[in-house]
């Protein structure tokens, strides 16, 4: 029997690692890449004790304000693997699997514990293993928390159920540490009391008060220690609804969930609150109470008490999550990765179903639900492939959910396929949005105005963003204003005001000391324009405080090396550290440019605030080679690519197609810039000089 169970693990160990194998090399995804890769106790290889000073996002990440999430053993799961083998989205997946997998081997041994009858152990733990609305916590790596609530609750319920067989206290203190590393793992642990103390009565038909109440106090004991190192002086503000827009909300809620656990085959992982209410998911809901009620009167009528533990853990941490809905958690607040648990409660009570028939439907049944288990996780799992992948699923579910556009357009944007994102960015401003979106929706606008040397209308972008001061009970978060102005401070050096810059990374190095990449802006500001003395002195204070990052930073070096550069090398160095200026001086040195070199010119003439001058070079290489199809190309590509202007590109490639109508390529990229300008819509609205935001995009309505 011991040999057919080493068996069966070997055998799902295998089955997960082969249906999520893929998986390991995907790109991180959403707040995974700025976790990783902005994370000053990884960057600056912080101590142990780091991992409980910090809050869990935006502490880390050098972001500042108040930080609701405090899962230092989730963090500390990071820093071992830093430490041991660094950070890689492969190895950190493998190490998702892995504490899946233990998961499951202790789940198994405690299914057996509880009802060794009808292959209900096997059952369980395989549906289990490859239930579709797991991928989540798989495959998303900060999904980890979820994991190890998972892993550090079946131990509790392991060492809980060894006590009850074995009589012996250590078992009973080891559940107890379990529950308590559960909840500095993730917060969601607490939920797990009430079923611990179903469980023992379940078992034992009495319970040990004083093991709960040791456990009572560790919840309370948790959130005063989070909230002296968070600094909370307030939970979030809970959003004040009539009692039938509430109960509208919550039945919702509740049916989305019945959806997503009856039919997990096509999902997506979270919804807008606003989708999720309808009459269909309020249906299902009150279908899912009723159920959840059947399923508590069987546990009395027939007593069959074995019912009233899945049902504890569906009720328990659904009632738990379904308090979020009425707090104001931003993006969303309603996710099929909270289901982890009440998955497993659900899929027992199938298991129990499927172990009361004969053995060769039990077994046909079985199988068949998981030939349809293992596909959907496979074709769930490939949007997770990338960032851009991620949210054009989502986008299919939810095309009018204004922060899923902002973050297909900020998708598209990273992979530097500016057309597109302006165009979902776009879409965005003509549906009614938070202004907590509205605000990333603006920043991403200002970033493109940027790239366009657009920077009087960039600033307009930012100024909309600080008239949300004056809205009620809104107030711009210091990482908000943070990004505004190191926005002001990059056209501040493009329109030649230096010294404001400098003055603005100045301020944002004391609001955010912990950020390296404002140390980062301030020291290129000074290399740039040559305040070698300025620079060494931040040069020390940077090693002092990052000292892993800025290494191999080396002011008097790169001095010197400036000296001993070409021409060429030199006007490449100070377009990198944004000296335009001094950039077009040095290239005007040189009496013999290439056509590239030109076109470089141009643009560093829009670069530093002087269209005009741009322009004028781009009106004489194109009177140069008036006849030229290839050059009236390559200067439409120099807007397209460069400037990021369709409208003035389009001109010069109809131009290149009345010189040689035979260029296929060419029509294509007409067709589709001509497509782009009739979707696109300007959202600001000009008259008699004055520009604002033009009134038929609805951009703040909540």
């Amino acid at each position: 029997m011991v040999k057919k169970n080493y068996i069966l693990l070997i055998i799902l160990g295998i089955t997960i690692f082969g249906v999520y194998w893929k998986t390991l090399s995907y790109n991180l995804i959403w707040d995974d890449g700025a976790y990783f890769q902005k994370n000053i106790i990884f960057n600056e290889n912080y101590p142990l004790w780091s991992c409980f000073k910090f809050g869990y996002l935006r502490e880390q990440m050098g972001l500042g304000n108040i930080d609701f999430y405090y899962r230092p053993l989730l963090t500390l799961s990071f820093w071992l693997e830093d430490k041991l083998w660094g950070l890689h989205k492969e190895s950190l997946r493998i190490i998702n699997l892995i504490l899946y997998f233990l998961s499951l081997c202790i789940l198994f041994k405690l299914l057996r514990f509880i009802y060794n009858k009808n292959n209900f152990p096997e059952i369980a733990t395989f549906l289990f293993a490859l239930f579709p609305l797991n991928i989540d916590n798989i495959v998303w790596i900060v999904g980890r928390g979820d994991l190890l609530m998972l892993f550090w609750g079946v131990v509790i319920f392991y060492f809980l159920e060894m006590h009850i067989k074995k009589k012996q206290l250590h078992f009973l203190i080891l559940s107890s540490i379990a529950f308590l590393l559960g909840i500095f793992s993730k917060e969601s642990t607490i939920f797990f009391f009430p079923v611990i103390v179903i469980y023992e009565f379940i078992r034992r038909r009495k319970i040990t008060y004083f093991y709960h109440l040791i456990n009572f106090i560790y919840i309370p004991t948790f959130f005063f220690i989070k909230n002296i190192i968070l600094h909370i002086r307030n939970l979030p503000i809970i959003f004040k609804q009539d009692i039938l827009a509430s109960l509208k909300l919550l039945f919702s809620a509740l049916g989305y969930y019945f959806k997503s656990l009856l039919f997990p085959f096509y999902f997506n992982m979270f919804i807008p609150t606003q989708d999720a209410v309808n009459s269909t998911n309020v249906l299902l809901g009150l279908l899912f109470t009723l159920s959840l009620i059947i399923g508590g009167i069987i546990v009395i009528k027939i007593k069959k008490p074995l019912i009233l533990l899945p049902l504890a853990l569906i009720i328990c941490f659904l009632v738990g999550h379904l308090i979020i809905l009425f707090t104001n958690l931003y993006p969303y607040r309603l996710y099929t990765r909270y289901m982890m648990i009440p998955g497993l409660g659900f899929l027992m009570i199938i298991s129990l179903w499927l172990s009361s028939l004969k053995e060769k439907t039990r077994s046909y049944l079985t199988a068949l639900l998981l030939i349809l288990f293992i596909p959907s996780v496979i074709f769930s799992s490939f949007a997770y492939k990338s960032e851009l992948n991620f949210w054009q699923k989502a986008y299919k579910f939810y095309p009018k959910d204004g922060y899923i556009l902002y973050q297909l357009a900020n998708a598209y944007y990273s992979q530097k396929q500016y057309l597109d994102a302006e165009l979902y960015l776009n879409k965005s401003l003509t549906i009614p949005i938070p202004r907590s979106t509205a605000i990333l929706v603006s920043l991403l606008y200002a970033d493109l105005e940027l790239k366009r040397a657009n920077f009087d209308i960039a600033k307009n972008w930012l100024a909309s963003i600080e008239a949300f001061e004056n809205a009620p009970y809104l107030r711009l978060v210091a990482f908000i204003k943070y990004q505004i102005q190191l926005k002001k401070a990059l056209i501040s050096i493009h329109q030649g005001q230096i010294d404001l810059a400098e003055k603005i990374f100045k301020e944002n190095i004391k609001m955010f000391a912990n950020l390296s990449e404002n140390y980062r802006e301030l020291y290129n500001l000074l290399v740039g324009y040559e305040k070698w003395n300025e620079a060494e002195k931040l040069e020390k204070i940077m090693k002092k405080k990052f000292p892993l990052s800025f290494a191999e930073l080396n002011t008097q070096s790169l001095k010197e090396k400036l000296a001993n550069m070409s021409l060429q090398e030199k006007y490449i160095f100070f377009i990198k550290h944004r000296n335009f200026n001094k950039a077009i001086s040095l290239m005007k040195k040189s009496n013999n440019l290439t056509l590239e070199e030109k076109f470089l010119l141009a643009k560093l003439y829009y670069l530093k605030d002087d269209p005009q001058s741009g322009e004028s070079l781009i009106k004489k290489i194109q009177e140069d080679n008036s006849n030229s199809p290839e050059v009236m190309n390559k200067i439409g590509f120099f807007y397209l690519g460069a400037l990021l202007r369709p409208k003035k590109a389009l001109k010069f490639f109809k131009n290149s197609l009345q010189l040689n109508p035979k260029q296929p390529q060419i029509i294509v990229v007409i067709n589709d810039l001509e497509q782009f300008l009739k979707d696109i819509k300007d959202p600001w609205h000009k008259k008699r000089g004055k520009v604002s935001l033009s009134r038929s995009f609805p951009l703040l309505i909540f």
